[in-house]
């Protein structure tokens, strides 16, 4: 099966929207077929996440590798705008189901390899300079466009599509494929193409002089003749010439032939110039849209295929608007899994599991634990559930975060007209002023440029915030007060090797134990005797 980037083949400065595809769209009031948006309704798709959100959950970095190549498209859009609801991200989760089984990917890709072929037909329209030679790859572009309808809705008819968009999709190509437009213009288009192929016309090279003239009767055939001077070498069979390369560039001298041969043979092509002209638009305009939003969802997919070859999981959610126990198991950080990749290695795997009324979490350990990298796994998850899409882990149940927002710790600024500290702070009341309940705050060690009692204090008030206005809120801090054991508090603490004290990069639900290992490896290493019994 080919991938997705095998198949386009469009520059990095092109646009979806101002594509060739769409110049040669018919006009959309006199099309009937038309599919459901495969992203949903446009009411239910909400703003676009903050970018610095995108940022700090590494997602800017793992959207642009997975959008490499696919600039085209525009599907950062599409990867920042969460969905409102359950029901709109019920109704994507039912079209990635779907598309996670190779035999439904493959005609879908089939669609998408048949309308980039037409999208690089017309391109070379366009650079053509002769007007005969536009009319072709015109004519060319119908053929393959017909085709590819043809193929594709034979190919999508019998399946049993099981979500609403695809079963959508599935029956527009299908009625499509039987209208008496399509089968007109199928028909048409053939007839021009044969009248063109039945062109037989003699080229003569001689000296500087080129000679082109109808072939007559006592013309022996070229080929003919050279099949019989070299049978003693190739054979008694002789193979039909193939070619796979690209078309070659035309030349002035190209052109001049070109001129010549419409000379000689009118007919056919006057019949090539008035299908150009009444055919000129033929592409139904939501095939457009409809590429775009297959590229999303399969980009994606085949991003989670590429980790599950490396031996990692993958999981579309169970997502509800309701609160209710959240449970996910093998949770880890996608961005992180990509970069790794090339090395042949894997994330560790963690767990993320909360019961109803548990809403603020505690992350503590040692520098280089993972903590970072765990809050980050935890932020990727809420997001791409809210996008409808799978996720990294084996099993998922969540409740919607209807808004992200994260506060990262980032060094202290000359040029920043207030301090780190107030900074932070400033971020935290524009999270409470826009928070929705049960929107999710992710903290990175903040509040660290002040002292540890003033600290303890500021964590306090925000913890109480969010309980009072149940808001989700997961902290990484250094400080261990934060974490003390309180209703919808839950503390969860680095684990460390107990042999070689190195940080496995698990957490686990315990107290927090910095300051326990703190005076373990001071007692390791000599720095402090140990205590004796008096």
């Amino acid at each position: 099966m080919a991938h997705l980037r095998e198949l386009v083949e469009r520059g990095p400065g092109a646009h979806w929207g101002q594509s060739q595809l769409v110049k040669h769209a018919i006009d959309s009031s006199s099309s009937r077929v038309l599919p459901l948006s495969l992203l949903g309704p446009p009411s239910r798709i909400d703003d676009p996440i903050d970018p610095g959100v995108l940022v700090d959950l590494a997602l800017d970095r793992l959207f642009g590798a997975v959008t490499l190549g696919l600039e085209p498209f525009d599907l950062s859009t599409l990867f920042t705008q969460p969905l409102m609801d359950e029901e709109a991200i019920s109704f994507r989760q039912a079209i990635t189901n779907d598309l996670l089984k190779a035999d439904a990917r493959a005609p879908l890709l089939d669609l998408i390899e048949g309308l980039e072929k037409v999208e690089r037909l017309l391109q070379l329209a366009t650079r053509a300079r002769q007007p005969a030679s536009q009319q072709r790859w015109l004519l060319d572009a119908v053929i393959v466009y017909t085709e590819t309808i043809q193929m594709v809705a034979s190919q999508l008819e019998p399946k049993p599509w099981y979500s609403e968009g695809l079963g959508s999709l599935a029956e527009s190509l299908v009625e499509l494929s039987n209208t008496q437009y399509i089968r007109d213009l199928t028909v048409t288009a053939h007839s021009v193409a044969e009248g063109l192929a039945a062109i037989d016309y003699l080229l003569l090279v001689e000296d500087n002089a080129v000679t082109v003239r109808r072939t007559e009767a006592n013309d022996s055939n070229y080929r003919d003749r050279l099949n019989q001077l070299f049978t003693h070498l190739c054979g008694p069979e002789v193979l039909e010439p193939t070619s796979t390369a690209p078309p070659r560039p035309t030349t002035h001298i190209d052109d001049q032939i070109l001129a010549i041969v419409v000379r000689l043979f009118p007919e056919e092509f006057a019949n090539l110039a008035t299908f150009a002209t009444d055919h000129d638009r033929f592409v139904a305009p939501w095939l457009v849209t409809t590429e775009r939003e297959l590229v999303f969802y399969l980009s994606w997919i085949e991003e989670l295929l590429a980790l599950q070859a490396q031996g990692l999981p993958c999981v579309v959610p169970t997502v509800s608007d309701a609160p209710s126990t959240q449970h996910v198991e093998a949770l880890y950080d996608l961005a992180l899994a990509h970069d790794l990749t090339s090395s042949g290695t894997i994330p560790v795997l963690n767990q993320w599991h909360l019961s109803e009324d548990e809403i603020v979490t505690i992350i503590t350990g040692p520098n280089s634990s993972g903590k970072t990298t765990y809050a980050r796994s935890v932020g990727q998850l809420y997001h791409l559930a809210a996008l409808g899409l799978p996720v990294g882990a084996t099993s998922a149940v969540i409740t919607r975060a209807p808004t992200i927002a994260t506060i990262f710790s980032g060094q202290e600024e000359t040029n920043r007209l207030v301090g780190r500290l107030e900074s932070e702070i400033l971020q935290l009341q524009a999270f409470f002023a826009a928070a929705k309940e049960h929107s999710l705050l992710i903290t990175n060690e903040i509040l660290s440029s002040t002292s540890v009692d003033d600290a303890v204090m500021l964590g306090r008030l925000l913890i109480e915030r969010c309980r009072e206005r149940h808001l989700s809120c997961l902290i990484v801090s250094f400080v261990d007060e934060l974490a003390k054991p309180e209703a919808g508090i839950v503390s969860l603490a680095a684990v460390m090797d107990e042999l070689t004290y190195q940080p496995t990069l698990r957490f686990e639900r315990s107290a927090p134990r910095t300051r326990a290992l703190a005076l373990e490896l001071a007692l390791r290493h000599g720095l402090i005797e140990p205590a004796t019994d008096d």
